[in-house]
C-alpha cells in the first residue's frame, strides 16, 4: 500500500535514527547526573528522585512507541489476516462482500453454503488485508466435506491476526455461539490464546421495529462467556452492530480491527512512521525492560548506584543501535554539565 511505501521511506529518512539519538542523548545526560552524584556526592546537590522518575517514564514511553511500530511495520510489510467466524447463516459471506467491495462469496439463505475458506482482499488502516470467510462452525455437520470445512475454520481463526465473530441479531446469542467459543478456547485456556477478537451482531436491519435496543442485543451474551473473553485486567472485546445490506457498522468493523491489532486506525500512517527490523526491535525491547526496572528501583528508593546499573543497561541497548561509546560520552556530559573534580 501507499502507507507501507511511506513507512519504508521514513526509515531511510532517519525517523528511527532521530528517535534513538534523542533517547540516547537523554539517557547520557541522566546517567551523567547519576554518576556525578555517585563520584562527587560532596560537591553535588541532592538528586531529585521525582524529576528522575519522570525522565525515566518519558524514556520508557518513547521506547514503547518505537516498539509499537515494529508490530505496525510487520503488518505494513506482510499484510493483515482477518478471519470471519460464526455459526452457519449468520451473514459472514455478506460481510466479507461488504468489506471487500466485491461479490467474492456466494450468499444464500441455505445454512452451510460456505464449505471451504473464501478469501478476499481489502485495505484496513492503510494495510493490505486478507479476509477469510470460513465455513459456519456447528456440531451437527451434514457430511464429511462440511466437517473438513469446519476444521479449517477453527484452524484459520487461531492462525489469523484478528478474528471477527459474527452473530445473527435476529436469532441472538445461543448455544451454538457458546460452543464456538468453547471450540476456540477449550476449558482451562485463556483469551490470550486466541487472536484479538471483535464481536459483530449482524443483520440489525432485519430487527428494525422490534423494539430491541443495541444494549439488549449485546447483553444476550452469557456472563460466563464474556468472563472468558474479557478476563479481569484484560482488554474489552469490541462489540459492533452491523448490516451488510445497508452498510451500517461496516466502517466500525474496520476501525475496531485496526485498533485491536495495534494499528493507528482508518487515518493510516504518517510519513514519520518507520519499520523496525528484528534486531532493532530486540534492542529497543531490552532498553524498555531496563527502563522498567529503573523506574521500579527509583520508586522503591534503591541506592543511586543500583539505579545506575539499570540506566546503563538501557543506554547500552541504544548504543547497539547507534554504535556509540557509553563511557566517553557520559564523561563528556559530566564535565560539560557540572563544575566538579577541578
Amino acid at each position: 500500500t501507499v502507507e507501507a511505501a511511506d513507512a519504508a521511506l521514513a526509515g531511510l529518512d532517519g525517523g528511527l535514527r532521530d528517535l534513538v539519538e534523542g533517547m540516547r542523548a537523554s539517557c547520557v545526560g541522566l546517567l551523567a547526573r547519576v554518576d556525578a552524584h555517585i563520584d562527587y556526592e560532596d560537591e553535588m546537590e541532592p538528586l531529585d528522585r521525582g524529576e528522575i522518575l519522570e525522565m525515566c517514564k518519558d524514556l520508557r514511553r518513547s521506547a514503547g512507541e518505537a516498539l509499537g511500530t515494529a508490530r505496525r511495520g510487520k503488518f505494513l510489510e506482510s499484510g493483515l489476516t482477518v478471519a470471519l467466524i460464526g455459526a452457519p447463516n449468520v451473514g459472514k459471506s455478506s460481510l466479507l462482500n461488504a468489506l471487500s467491495g466485491a461479490e467474492k462469496a456466494i450468499v444464500t439463505e441455505i445454512a452451510g453454503t460456505t464449505r471451504d475458506i473464501v478469501e478476499a482482499t481489502t485495505d484496513m488502516g492503510g494495510v493490505a488485508t486478507k479476509l477469510l470467510d470460513t465455513a459456519g462452525i456447528r456440531e451437527d455437520v451434514s457430511d464429511m466435506v462440511e466437517e473438513l470445512g469446519v476444521q479449517r475454520s477453527s484452524a484459520a481463526a487461531r492462525a489469523a491476526d484478528a478474528v471477527v465473530m459474527v452473530v445473527n441479531s435476529q436469532v441472538g446469542w445461543g448455544e451454538r455461539e457458546t460452543q464456538i467459543v468453547d471450540s476456540l478456547l477449550p476449558p482451562g485456556s485463556g483469551s490470550s490464546e486466541l487472536p484479538p477478537l471483535v464481536l459483530v451482531f449482524n443483520q440489525v436491519d432485519a430487527i428494525e421495529g422490534s423494539g430491541l435496543t443495541p444494549a439488549e442485543i449485546i447483553s444476550a451474551v452469557p456472563t460466563h462467556v464474556m468472563e472468558r473473553l474479557e478476563p479481569p485486567g484484560g482488554p474489552e472485546v469490541p462489540k459492533v452492530l452491523t448490516s451488510a445490506v445497508t452498510g451500517e457498522g461496516i466502517p466500525d468493523i474496520r476501525k475496531e480491527v485496526t485498533r485491536i491489532v495495534g494499528l493507528k486506525g482508518e487515518d493510516g500512517y504518517s510519513k514519520s512512521v518507520w519499520q523496525l527490523n528484528t534486531r532493532q526491535a530486540a534492542c529497543l525491547q531490552v532498553c524498555s525492560d531496563r527502563l522498567e526496572e529503573l523506574i521500579t528501583a527509583v520508586e522503591e528508593g534503591w541506592p543511586v548506584d543500583c539505579c545506575a546499573v539499570h540506566l546503563r543497561g538501557a543506554l547500552q541497548a541504544l548504543n547497539e543501535l547507534t554504535g556509540s561509546d557509553v563511557t566517553e560520552d557520559v564523561l563528556d556530559s559530566i564535565f560539560s554539565q557540572f563544575c566538579i573534580g577541578k
